[in-house]
């Protein structure tokens, strides 16, 4: 379930094509055949350059949580799934994140 959840369907994997893009990091988005979430991450940490892995992780736990929140009013309050809503709201809080603090996330946002 949360490989499907996270990196498996269809609308995760356009989230994470688009907030990787954003970043510039889209060349480590997880493909539909990943073994595991875990083997994904691991996988994209190890291939971005170091300067901008803390920041990578952060994006990552960020985008995971919403995704996990967004299925969750999907599922629970009738939402409809709209991906520009989703990608809208990553972007915010990893602002906010930027701005509270996580300076390696702050670095990767401005590039």
């Amino acid at each position: 379930m949360i490989e499907h959840l996270l990196i498996r369907c269809v609308f995760s994997r356009d989230i994470w094509h688009h907030v990787l893009q954003w970043i510039g990091l889209a060349e480590l988005q997880p493909r539909g055949d990943e073994a595991s979430f875990n083997t994904w991450w691991r996988r994209a940490s190890q291939r971005a350059r170091k300067d901008t892995r803390k920041g990578l992780n952060s994006i990552i736990i960020l985008t995971s949580w919403f995704l996990w929140k967004y299925r969750n009013r999907v599922v629970f309050d009738a939402h409809t799934p709209r991906p520009q809503i989703l990608i809208s709201e990553i972007r915010d809080e990893a602002k906010c994140w930027a701005l509270a603090g996580a300076k390696r996330l702050g670095r990767i946002l401005s590039q």
